[in-house]
């Protein structure tokens, strides 16, 4: 029965080879063509033409317009609990590097037929880089002349003032501010240099921003939270839900990086309490769809992480061995000039620079490398089909390497996340 996961105390059965549930019933006589419904794992081909192909399509480029920053949060990769990861540094983007940055990603998509794209500023806190961002939004411009292009920027919002916000809002950047939620949880671990909290100074800019335009507010300002499970999860639920500057804009929280981390040794947490409060949050939505309620933002954040990836990879027909991007989602551009997969990825597998561009060889080397490990490591795992993996999850010392507890984990929420979507289609709230 290695193949079999039961759902819902036996009453359903995940046929891991086939990647479907079905009744338990059935089970014999499912069984029974099971061969013939087998999920092919495909092997990638792995070329550098291949991969060429695949950066033409790049809906976007970051650019770390430094790698200051003016915050010391506790559970930033930066920070001496990651192994992996850059210290803090200094050093800005120059404007000279910013825009041989622009060509060279120009250089990539300038023929493809779909004219969009997204130039993107990230840190570091790119405000702190504010000369170079205006030069750069200047000079894309008139690089994607005629283009469908907008701005994006991640920032912590603390260094924001009036004249910037306005260029912002000018602009049309999509604004996604780092924000933990509540006044405690979020001074508990986002701080400035010294140590003072930062929840006063982003609300206070967030306030700004709405005074100014509350129209560009609502459609391009977003949120993006860290959750540090020794904190508590129902207030994060209020502010966000309650908050009259946050409440319904879009919002997503993420926990706190595990890779190669004694973050978790220092900030322990009750594994029993957060499971309570994690199936309270699930109660509380089940219960609102049940009764045909709008679900909050953040709720709706919740909702589709906790199942709604597992829906979308259920009756697929076929898989690939690394199931991860094609370096076709982003490229990360450092504050020194080279080129990385994206920003979530540590500096140990930078993928070429601005002066000689992109690396096609080394980057079919770490996509063999990382398909190799999956193969090795992941070709037997009973949630293979319905796991999502990718670059950064996996980057270590230069090498990919799966972290430990991963796959547990993995398998809990996954696993969770079947017998939800059980539920759902039961109580008719999923047709």
């Amino acid at each position: 029965m290695g193949n079999i996961i039961e759902l819902n105390e036996g009453k359903y059965l995940y046929m891991v080879d086939q990647n479907r549930i079905i009744n338990s019933n059935i089970k014999d006589i499912f069984l029974a063509n099971a061969e013939t419904l087998t999920i092919p794992i495909m092997d990638l081909e792995i070329s550098e033409t291949m991969l060429m192909e695949k950066v033409r399509v790049l809906p976007m480029a970051t650019l770390e317009v430094t790698q200051e920053c003016n915050l010391r949060c506790k559970y930033c990769i930066y920070n001496e609990s990651y192994e992996y990861f850059r210290p803090f540094t200094s050093h800005k983007m120059t404007w000279e590097t910013a825009k041989q940055a622009i060509d060279y990603v120009y250089s990539l998509v300038e023929h493809r037929k779909e004219k969009k794209f997204d130039v993107g500023f990230y840190g570091g806190e790119p405000l702190l880089n504010v000369p170079v961002i205006r030069k750069a939004v200047e000079y894309s411009k008139t690089k994607f002349k005629e283009w469908d292009l907008t701005f994006s920027m991640t920032s912590n919002l603390t260094a924001l003032d009036i004249k910037t916000a306005k260029y912002l809002i000018a602009n049309g950047f999509h604004l996604n501010v780092s924000l933990d939620g509540n006044k405690e949880n979020h001074d508990a671990k986002r701080v400035f240099v010294n140590g003072k909290g930062t929840h006063d100074t982003v609300l206070k800019n967030l306030k700004s921003i709405k005074g100014i335009d509350e129209e560009y507010f609502q459609k391009k300002v977003t949120f993006t939270g860290v959750y540090s499970f020794d904190l508590p999860l129902i207030e994060v639920r209020h502010f966000f839900d309650k908050n009259e500057i946050v409440k319904g804009q879009s919002v997503r929280i993420n926990n706190v990086n595990k890779l190669k981390t004694d973050y978790y040794e220092k900030y322990p947490w009750d594994i029993k309490q957060k499971e309570s409060e994690f199936q309270q949050l699930d109660e509380d939505i089940f219960k609102k769809l049940s009764h045909n309620e709008e679900l909050t933002p953040l709720e709706t954040h919740f909702n589709i992480t906790s199942f709604l990836e597992v829906e979308s990879h259920i009756l697929r027909t076929f898989t690939t061995a690394a199931q991860t991007c094609l370096y076709d989602s982003r490229i990360f551009i450092d504050a020194t000039g080279n080129l990385h997969i994206c920003e979530r990825i540590n500096n140990n597998f930078a993928i070429g620079n601005i002066e000689k561009g992109l690396n096609f060889t080394k980057m079919a080397a770490l996509l063999k490398s990382f398909t190799d490990l999956i193969k090795r490591e992941c070709r037997n795992c009973e949630v293979r089909f319905l796991c999502t993996r990718c670059f950064s999850s996996f980057a270590g010392d230069g090498e990919f390497e799966i972290p430990p507890g991963f796959c547990e984990g993995k398998k809990r929420s996954i696993v969770k996340g079947l017998e939800k979507l059980i539920k759902y289609q039961e109580e008719g709230i999923l047709k």
